[in-house]
């Protein structure tokens, strides 16, 4: 009888081990993403900037930390723990319950780009250095040289789940580059016409990217060989979004186009009145689709025909990408505040005085909201902490 009990007891464990392996070696569901973490740029590879959770509906501060220059950079949450680049040049790791600092890392010039962290913690800074991380310890353990400065974060790529990921990154060397996650190699680039300043979008086996030559590209992830490239009419600043096989890409003509990657035709289109750059990236769910405008408004449309549902209009430029939340939508302006609004009818919940501008892009995991600001401060908000500030008030902690 003990032999028996030892025998299943020896084949529960090595299930559990086995289960254990894959869940290590799988990469995020959505649901874990969207509900519990944010580890990619705009939230996943197709960077639609959305999050299935929403948040409190009065938020409060409850952390605040100070890097030594203003942060351009978005942040990335894994394993409770939140990564984040400044333009002074370091990219740290904090605690996202309470914002002390694990590590920073100290790379060759500004980082303005957003981190990505899968097994490490790879990104790249405006030298064109190209770093992978020990999420750990921050050693480094490989180094891969572009030909000039990376704004966008990388993106990644996985023929199976067994597979070494590749690691997709845009530069103002006009390329698109396709690396080898484990011995920092290139696989393959591709050229385009001028600087890539957003970060790509991957979705089944195709990287898609806007460039500072006007173009929207579709290349094969597997190969680099261009599968789609269409003219906009002008440069493109941020990220595309790609869902169902649409993607969805703002110009700095105030255009904005959602274009069936399969049948190579436009969909709809938006041309903004008075041609105002668009420099934010659009977030999308099923129904809607929000992007910011340098003319200071918030634009919903429906995803699907075109048509815009509303406009929400703040006191500056919107450089912010947008994130949707459940129900809710959250983005800061260059007016200095963080808002808060109703996905529905654009009806204002909440908003937060920081008092300089917000050009990244929040993240949203644990039921709290993460961004870093132009004062050189990374904020998390949640349901505890410090009351927030309403507007004309400082988001300093005293």
């Amino acid at each position: 009888m003990l032999k028996r009990i030892s025998c299943i007891f020896t084949i529960l464990m090595i299930i559990n081990m086995i289960i254990l392996s894959c869940e290590a070696k799988s990469p995020l569901k959505p649901s874990e993403i969207s509900g519990r973490e944010w580890p990619f740029f705009r939230g996943s590879a197709e960077l639609t900037g959305s999050s299935a959770s929403s948040l409190p509906r009065q938020l409060k501060l409850v952390w605040r930390f100070e890097t030594q220059d203003s942060i351009k950079s978005s942040p990335v949450i894994r394993d409770n723990a939140l990564f984040i680049g400044s333009d002074d040049g370091k990219l740290y790791k904090l605690k996202a319950k309470d914002g002390s600092l694990i590590w920073a890392f100290t790379a060759q010039a500004s980082i303005e780009a957003a981190p990505l962290v899968l097994d490490d913690v790879y990104v790249g800074d405006l030298s064109g250095m190209f770093y992978r991380l020990d999420k750990a310890s921050a050693q480094v353990k490989w180094k891969y040289q572009t030909g000039s400065q990376i704004i966008g974060a990388a993106n990644f790529y996985n023929q199976s789940a067994a597979d070494t990921p590749r690691l997709i990154i845009g530069s103002y060397d006009n390329k698109i580059h396709c690396i080898d996650s484990k011995s920092g190699l290139a696989l393959w680039t591709y050229q385009t016409g001028n600087y890539i300043n957003g970060t790509p979008a991957v979705s089944k086996a195709k990287i898609i990217t806007g460039g500072c030559d006007a173009f929207l590209y579709v290349v094969s992830a597997v190969s680099g060989t261009e599968l789609l490239k269409i003219d906009t009419g002008s440069y493109i600043a941020g990220s595309p979004v790609v869902l169902n096989n649409h993607a969805y890409i703002a110009n700095y003509g105030g255009r904005l186009l959602c274009v069936d990657i399969d049948t190579q035709k436009t969909v709809w289109q938006f041309n903004e009145p008075d041609a105002v750059p668009f420099y934010s990236s659009p977030a999308v769910n099923e129904e809607k689709l929000v992007i910011g405008s340098r003319n200071g408004k918030l634009y919903c449309f429906d995803r699907k025909k075109g048509n815009m549902l509303w406009t929400f209009t703040t006191g500056d430029e919107i450089n912010c990408s947008p994130v949707i939340c459940g129900e809710q939508v959250v983005f800061g302006s260059d007016d200095g505040y963080l808002y808060l609004l109703e996905l529905k009818d654009g009806g204002e919940i909440w908003s937060y005085f920081i008092g300089e501008g917000v050009n990244g892009s929040p993240a949203v995991a644990y039921n709290m909201l993460f961004i870093g600001a132009g004062d050189g401060a990374v904020y998390a908000f949640g349901d505890r902490g410090a009351a927030g500030n309403s507007r004309g008030l400082s988001g300093n902690m005293q």
